[in-house]
């Protein structure tokens, strides 16, 4: 895993998934925000100058791991909301 799949991941699951969730409620659920806020945290770690590579590549995989996360969960709110 490298950053660049994580932002890929963010690009082209996440955010459509996320558009389609706050485009039919018209709300952002806290759930997401502190899963992106998680994401955010981990990704700034990766950036740690302080850390060594094995930590670096750790935040990296627990930031894409809250991505894919937000994700399920956008799927499942939108559809128990839908159904």
């Amino acid at each position: 895993m490298n950053v660049d799949e994580v932002f890929e991941f963010y690009r082209t699951e996440f955010v459509p998934a996320y558009s389609d969730l706050v485009g039919y409620i018209g709300d952002k659920p806290r759930q997401m925000v502190i899963e992106l806020e998680n994401t955010f945290a981990h990704i700034s770690q990766y950036f740690n100058p302080e850390l060594d590579i094995q930590d670096k590549n750790m935040n990296l995989v627990k930031a894409h791991d809250h991505l894919v996360r937000a994700t399920l969960d956008c799927y499942k709110l939108l559809w128990v909301i839908i159904h």
